[in-house]
């Protein structure tokens, strides 16, 4: 990758867009995936992991040149995904609504661009929380890794 790279004008907008409104995490995706039968938690984890570092996007920072230009720029980032559980008495929209709430500024790098956690649900139910910053793409291109990783599990 030519460094740095010029962000298109959609990522453009969203960078301009989280700038003005810093510590917003308006500009965050989700899915909540389910599973008909427990999955395998630690090779999905390490699946999730494995297929996030191969997405160049996900492997870069998003910040301004000398000249105030945004930019994208590589900078390795290795994503760990956590395990965590549901209060039974939780509603799970709500609470997966906090669990996504990313508060922005600055720079976008790591953690900031993806994060993700294997949900124990009420009800024994077992999920996939993926959340993306809209920088990185689209719902059509998140769609698409999200199914990608998914077919590689």
């Amino acid at each position: 990758m030519p460094l740095p790279l010029e962000l298109t004008p959609g990522q453009a907008s969203v960078w301009f867009g989280q700038a003005a409104r810093p510590g917003s995490g308006a500009y965050q995706c989700a899915e909540l995936l389910t599973f008909d039968s427990p999955p395998d938690i630690a090779l999905l984890s390490e699946t999730i992991s494995t297929c996030l570092g191969q997405i160049e996007v996900l492997q870069s920072v998003f910040t301004t040149d000398d000249s105030g230009t945004p930019v994208m720029a590589p900078r390795p980032h290795t994503y760990e995904v956590e395990e965590t559980w549901v209060p039974e008495d939780a509603d799970v929209i709500e609470w997966c609504t906090r669990q996504i709430s990313v508060r922005c500024s600055g720079d976008l790098s790591g953690d900031l661009l993806s994060g993700h956690s294997i949900v124990h649900l009420p009800g024994r139910q077992v999920g996939w929380l993926a959340r993306f910053h809209h920088i990185v793409g689209d719902g059509l291109s998140i769609s698409a890794i999200i199914r990608w990783i998914a077919a590689t599990y």
